[in-house]
C-alpha cells in the first residue's frame, strides 16, 4: 500500500462521513467495507481479474472515481453475505433527488421528444429534473415544466417515489400529475426537440408497442391511471 493509496482511501472515507445515508451498513446483506487492509487486498483480487481482461489498472481502484457539478462516481468494495469481497461502481447525483412530471394539457397527455446523449437517440418522455439545494420538491416541479415546455402547473399531485436503475445509480425520483393552465415552446438548448400531445389511448397504444421507454413516464402514467386521474 503506497502513499497514493492511502491519499485515495483518506478521501473516500471522508466523503462516506459527510454522506452518511449512502454508506450506511445497518440494512441489507451486502456491507461495504471501510477497513483499509480488506479494501487493498479486494482491490488485488480485482486487478487480476481486470489483467486477464485487459482492463486498466485504474478499473481496480476503489474511491471517488468521478466527480463533477452533476454527478459523483463511486466504487466500494462491499462484503456479500457469504463472506466474499467485490468491488462495485455506482452513481449519485450532486443534486439530491429528482422530480417528474405527468401534465395534462386541454386534455391531451403532454410529452416532449428529449435527446438523451446516454443514448445517443431521442426518446419521448415526461418533464424531469434534480432538485436544486435552494428549492423545494414543489418548487422544482413547477420550474422543470416552465423551462422543459413553457408550461404552468396547477395543483400538483404526488404520485409517489421511485428508483431507476437500481444496479447503479443511488438517487430516486418524486412523481407528479398536474393540469397546466398553458403551455409554450420546447427547451431546445437542452435537447428538448419537440412537444407532443396524446389522447390516453394513444398514450397506451404508444406503450403497447413499446414506444414509450423511459422509466419515469411509464411510472407516473401508471401511478395517475391507478388513482383514475386520466
Amino acid at each position: 500500500m503506497d502513499s497514493s493509496f492511502h491519499k485515495r482511501i483518506e478521501y473516500y472515507l471522508e466523503f462516506a462521513r459527510k454522506h452518511p445515508h449512502h454508506f450506511a451498513n445497518n440494512l441489507g446483506s451486502v456491507k461495504i467495507v471501510f477497513d483499509p487492509q480488506k479494501i487493498y487486498a479486494a482491490e488485488q483480487a480485482s486487478l487480476l481479474r481486470n489483467q486477464a481482461l485487459g482492463l486498466p489498472l485504474e478499473g481496480s481502484h476503489v474511491g471517488i472515481i468521478s466527480e463533477d457539478p452533476w454527478v459523483t462516481v463511486i466504487r466500494d468494495a462491499v462484503e456479500f453475505s457469504d463472506g466474499d469481497i467485490r468491488l462495485h461502481t455506482r452513481t449519485m447525483n450532486r443534486n439530491n433527488e429528482g422530480v417528474a412530471v405527468l401534465p395534462i394539457f386541454e386534455n391531451k397527455i403532454i410529452l416532449i421528444r428529449h435527446f438523451r446523449h446516454a443514448l445517443r437517440k431521442s426518446i419521448l418522455e415526461i418533464p424531469r429534473g434534480a432538485i436544486d439545494d435552494m428549492a423545494t420538491i414543489e418548487q422544482t416541479a413547477r420550474q422543470e415544466l416552465l423551462e422543459e415546455i413553457g408550461g404552468v402547473a396547477g395543483e400538483l399531485v404526488p404520485l409517489g417515489f421511485i428508483y431507476g436503475t437500481t444496479n447503479l445509480f443511488a438517487n430516486g425520483s418524486y412523481l407528479f400529475f398536474t393540469k397546466l393552465t398553458s403551455l409554450g415552446s420546447p427547451q431546445l438548448d437542452e435537447g428538448v426537440e419537440a412537444i407532443e400531445r396524446y389522447s390516453v389511448k394513444e398514450f397506451e397504444s404508444l406503450l403497447l408497442a413499446s414506444e414509450i421507454q423511459e422509466t419515469h413516464t411509464i411510472s407516473a402514467f401508471c401511478q395517475a391511471r391507478l388513482r383514475g386521474l386520466v
